[in-house]
């Protein structure tokens, strides 16, 4: 039966499925700067619950901007330092109240989220290769890909292309099943299957659900005590997922 409250596709992708391809992703990352970028921004985006548009927009940076105005991953100077996701907050809907009048809780415009996927690291290497001599000005990694001549500079060919090839038997079907779009959506199916809440979606994956709008209008969610890892997506495979939720 279709999910009555999240805009999914009848057929999402199998926990076993987003196991078998991020582990083929993550193989062929090795083999040069194309592969290496397609590995991270399909991370990035399974990692945020991002649609690919959302993806592209991403900005990476190495100080802390005065402003959050779009998602962003703080990568502090030095190989050990811990990255960050910054992510701006979902403006409340139907409202003009700032949470600024006595006895109010304080509103905020943007929340930190602790880089649980280790996506810092993978954008750290693809920098080095896009921007070479980088010093910690805003980039945005994935706002085109990288060319080449025998290739359409397409994600989502590049995307279908290497699962296609990397796996001769299971490779063409896989190929057909793992979208970006589909990848995007497994944190906010996880997220809604273990909290039946459609507020933590939205603030987690700065998606608005439709039939939400109205419940986070009323919800006043705190971010010190938002259960951060309350609602982690398990893979088959080694690999460790973000939590889901990230409240304004």
């Amino acid at each position: 039966m279709r999910n009555q409250h999240l805009s999914l596709e009848l057929r999402n992708l199998a926990t076993e499925e987003l196991g078998i391809a991020l582990q083929i992703l993550a193989t062929q990352s090795d083999r040069d700067a194309r592969h290496l970028e397609i590995f991270a921004l399909a991370k990035t985006i399974v990692a945020r619950g991002l649609t690919l548009k959302m993806a592209q927009a991403l900005e990476v940076r190495s100080n802390r901007p005065e402003k959050v105005a779009r998602l962003t991953l703080l990568l502090p100077p030095g190989d050990l330092s811990q990255p960050e996701w910054l992510i701006p907050a979902v403006p409340i809907p139907l409202s003009e109240e700032r949470g600024d009048c006595p006895g109010c809780r304080q509103t905020v415009e943007s929340f930190p989220a602790p880089d649980y996927w280790r996506v810092g690291a993978l954008l750290r290497r693809l920098i080095k290769i896009k921007y070479p001599g980088w010093e910690g000005e805003p980039v945005q990694p994935f706002a085109a890909p990288i060319k080449t001549k025998r290739e359409p500079a397409k994600y989502a060919h590049r995307l279908k292309s290497i699962i296609e090839h990397a796996d001769l038997d299971r490779g063409p079907h896989l190929a057909r099943r793992v979208t970006f779009s589909r990848l995007g959506r497994v944190l906010p199916q996880a997220i809604y299957d273990q909290t039946g809440n459609l507020i933590p979606v939205t603030y987690a994956t700065l998606r608005k659900e439709l039939t939400g709008e109205d419940g986070r209008f009323y919800a006043t969610p705190s971010v010190p005590h938002a259960p951060m890892k309350s609602h982690a997506v398990h893979l088959p495979a080694r690999s460790s997922a973000e939590p889901g939720t990230c409240l304004a």
